[in-house]
């Protein structure tokens, strides 16, 4: 496939580790970006990318907002509700279950987040700046999710909808296996 950038980073590993613990098993893994123009790396980086695309949008990135997105994204794998709020607590921050759900409903509804539906969690979007239709790659051995924009894959499904008389409002595609790591 033309115009795909592989880069690498260590993930602690979904098997060994959780937001609750402290323990944390390091793994190498290779993500893949079919736009890497769009992909923000970095923590900060990332979050700074976010903040300066609300400012443009008008929207506000609240402290709830940002730490909610702060723990999806710093994490390795897909976060459910439940360790959000956890994480919440353990930030110093009180808030209720519905004001964090409303956090992740803005971040979902910004495109700074997706949800996993078939796994119920959350990932941080790689591309915050852009409108996209993102496959997902998911591991059920150790739960990583890799995040490709992929147009084509977005347009064939859009065109053979439009065929059948069915508007697209949105789309995600969870492709389930196993990492080249899982497998080994």
């Amino acid at each position: 496939m033309p115009g795909i950038i592989q880069y690498s980073g260590q993930l602690a590993s979904a098997k060994h580790s959780s937001m609750a613990s402290s323990r944390k098993t390091q793994r190498q893994v290779t993500m893949t970006c079919t736009d890497p123009s769009h992909h923000v790396k970095g923590g900060d980086d990332y979050i700074d990318a976010v903040h300066r695309i609300a400012m443009q949008r008008g929207v506000r990135l609240t402290t709830l907002r940002e730490n909610v997105l702060r723990l999806v994204a710093g994490s390795a794998h897909p976060v459910k509700a439940y360790d959000l709020l956890q994480g919440i607590g353990k930030s110093g921050t009180a808030a209720a279950p519905v004001l964090a759900y409303r956090a992740l409903d803005f971040l979902l509804e910004q495109r700074f987040v997706h949800k996993l539906e078939t796994v119920n969690a959350y990932v941080a979007c790689h591309h915050p700046g852009t409108g996209h239709c993102v496959p997902f790659l998911i591991c059920d051995g150790c739960q990583v999710a890799l995040e490709l924009e992929d147009g084509e894959t977005a347009a064939v499904l859009e065109r053979e909808a439009g065929d059948l008389g069915f508007t697209v409002r949105s789309q995600t595609l969870e492709v389930h296996g196993l990492c080249k790591h899982c497998q080994r």
